[in-house]
Formats: structure tokens, C-alpha cells, sequence
């Protein structure tokens, strides 16, 4: 059995676009072929037709050459009817080879689907472990213990002050990693009442954008500078977060939410982060824009409804 590459969205998009065309291909030749088949199987009908009538109408006595004509008329159709089946033979063997054809795609779009979610979950683990981590270098032992309840599913939902932690001490730790690579992170952290999302998801949506901008940032012709945002400002929650690299074509705002759809240099294993994000805010009733212009840089903003309690509080500016 033939190995399918597990490689980036770039390369299972040619895989399954050469499926595809090969099922398409196949489909033409069978249509052709089967019209084919059609107008040969209405000649071998009015053939056998017009020599019956003339052996069972025409009472005359035949001629040497009218009989040989007979005949010839007569080889003429059985060779058709030959054809007919032969080709009705190819056009079996053509929808057999498209079935086969489809069948593997649905095989290789589910193994691409599989390789998308391996690569989303071990994103998402390594957040976690970043924020688990991050809780525990900073001595809050009992909120990386209530994190961990919250993702297993244990606690369903922290307090505005321990998920605030964890998210904080998530983006320190992100920070940190941002720094290794060269790239200045500058934060606006304000404590602040938080969304009814959890924070697992808020961890997710923060991370995702958080790799994204350094890894653009990286690439910046000058230091790569990267600068995040959280606060409070009429009755949502927002998050939101600015890199000076290289700034997304205007053909592509539109469709940098979609799956396999990246600016970076290497597709490999990228495409994906934005298409999760995109995801989480939808599934929370949350709103995503980006803005980005080659002077300016780019930005990334988030923003969730606070719970009503929260809604008209003293935190609103």
C-alpha cells in the first residue's frame, strides 16, 4: 500500500488537484466513449434493420451482386455490434478506474484532514504545557492546578483573577520565547473582568496569534518588534496584537482565514493557526479583524462580550 506524504496544506492541495483532474479526465473519456458506444449500437440497428427488410419485402429475385452487397451489409453490422460491445466493455472499465479514483481521494482527504488535527493538537498541547509552566516559575502553584482542572474538564470555568494569571503568565512565557529569536515584545496588560470563554480557548485563540506575529516579526528588515494588548472597552473583552514585519497583500485579507493559506516563506506544517482561531472566536460569538499596511504593520484584534454583570462596569473606558 502507497504511502501518502504527509506534508503541508501546499502539497496535500496538488495531491488532491491531481486527484482530481485524474477523475475529471476519466469522466470525459467515459461521456465520449459512451456516446461512442450510442451511435454504433443506432447504426448495427438500422443496418440489421434495412437488410431484413430487404430479404423479407423484396420478393424479386436477387442478383450475384445485390446478394454480395447482403452480405457485406450483414459482416458490416456484426462488426459494429462487435464494436459496441467492446466499447460498453471500456466504458465499465473507465467507471470502475473513476470509483477507484474518488474512493482514493476520500481516503487522501481524510489522511490530510488527520495530518491538520495532529498538527493542531500538538499546537495546542505545547500552549498549555506553556502556561502550566509559566504559573508554576511564577509560585502559583494552585492556579496551574485549577487550569489543569479547567482543561480536563474538572472546573469548568476559573475566576476572572486566576484565568487573568493564566493568560498573563502565558504571554510572559510566549514573551520569553519571542526574545530568543530577537524579536522586542513590548505588553499592555490590563486586569481586567474576563470573557465567559474559557480560558483554555482564550490560551488557544492568544497563542495562535502571538507564534504568528513573531514569526512575521522575525523577518522584519529591522528588529522584529511585537506588541500585545488586553483591556476592557464596551462591554467586551479585547485582545489584540501588532508586528512591524512584512505586511499581508491586500488580495489576501480576505482569505487568511482559510485553510492552507499562509504568507510565511515555508507552508510546511503553517496554514493552520489562523483557520483554529478563526474557529474558536466563531464558535464563542466572538469577532476577528486584521489590518495590516506596509508602513504600519500588522494587526490582529479579538474581542469577546463580557458576562452582563460586567458589562456596564467601572472597567469600560
Amino acid at each position: 500500500m502507497s504511502k501518502i506524504p504527509m506534508g503541508g496544506p501546499e502539497q496535500q492541495e496538488q495531491l488532491l488537484r491531481r486527484h482530481e483532474d485524474a477523475r475529471s479526465a476519466a469522466e470525459r473519456k467515459a461521456e465520449w466513449v459512451f456516446a461512442a458506444a450510442i451511435i454504433l449500437l443506432g447504426l448495427t440497428t438500422l443496418l440489421f434493420t434495412s437488410i431484413n427488410l430487404r430479404y423479407f419485402l423484396d420478393e424479386r429475385p436477387r442478383t450475384s451482386s445485390e446478394a454480395q452487397l447482403s452480405l457485406v451489409l450483414m459482416a458490416i453490422a456484426i462488426l459494429i455490434a462487435i464494436g459496441v460491445v467492446v466499447v460498453t466493455s471500456y466504458v465499465v472499465r473507465l467507471m470502475k478506474a473513476e470509483a477507484r479514483i474518488r474512493l482514493e481521494m476520500e481516503r487522501l482527504q481524510s489522511k490530510a484532514e488527520l495530518a491538520d488535527s495532529l498538527r493542531e493538537l500538538r499546537h495546542d498541547y505545547d500552549n498549555q504545557l506553556t502556561v502550566i509552566l509559566a504559573l508554576l516559575q511564577l509560585g502559583r502553584v494552585e492556579r496551574a492546578v485549577d487550569y489543569l482542572q479547567g482543561i480536563v474538564g474538572r472546573r469548568p470555568h476559573l475566576m476572572d483573577a486566576e484565568a487573568s494569571s493564566a493568560v498573563f503568565a502565558f504571554l510572559g512565557e510566549k514573551g520569553l520565547e519571542a526574545v530568543e529569536n530577537r524579536v522586542a515584545v513590548r505588553y499592555e496588560l490590563e486586569p481586567c473582568p474576563f470573557p465567559e470563554v474559557p480560558v483554555d480557548v482564550i490560551t488557544r485563540i492568544v497563542g495562535n496569534l502571538f507564534d504568528n506575529a513573531v514569526e512575521a516579526a522575525v523577518q522584519a528588515e529591522e528588529r522584529g518588534e511585537v506588541r500585545a494588548r488586553v483591556f476592557v472597552r464596551d462591554g467586551r473583552w479585547w485582545f489584540e496584537i501588532w508586528n512591524n514585519g512584512a505586511s499581508i497583500p491586500p488580495g489576501m485579507l480576505q482569505r487568511i482565514f482559510e485553510s492552507g493559506v499562509t504568507t510565511k516563506r515555508e507552508a510546511e506544517g503553517h496554514g493552520l493557526g489562523l483557520v483554529v482561531v478563526r474557529r474558536l472566536v466563531d464558535t464563542h460569538q466572538g469577532q476577528i479583524t486584521v489590518e495590516s499596511h506596509p508602513e504600519r504593520g500588522t494587526t490582529f484584534t479579538v474581542s469577546f462580550e463580557l458576562a452582563p454583570v460586567y458589562s456596564s462596569s467601572s472597567h469600560d473606558r
